[in-house]
């Protein structure tokens, strides 16, 4: 409940800035300034590789078991 008020209703907001040079990005959430810097910065970025091909993701292994599984549809058409 206390996240919700946070972030919808602006009460007791702790303020999260970027601390890249100048960026004025600030979050209400530590979780999405992380975000922040890896999309906008690149800090923090782990890439995950598929190792049957060119494909890899920032997001995650469950991002190549879809990628996987969506190439598996392609091959069979």
């Amino acid at each position: 409940m206390k996240k919700h008020k946070t972030v919808k209703h602006g009460i007791n907001v702790v303020w999260f800035p970027c601390s890249e040079d100048n960026c004025d990005y600030r979050a209400k959430l530590k979780g999405s300034l992380k975000r922040h810097k890896q999309n906008v910065h690149k800090i923090g970025v782990v890439w995950h590789q598929y190792d049957l091909c060119e494909f890899k993701t920032k997001t995650g292994p469950y991002q190549i078991k879809a990628h996987q599984k969506n190439t598996n549809k392609m091959n069979r058409i």
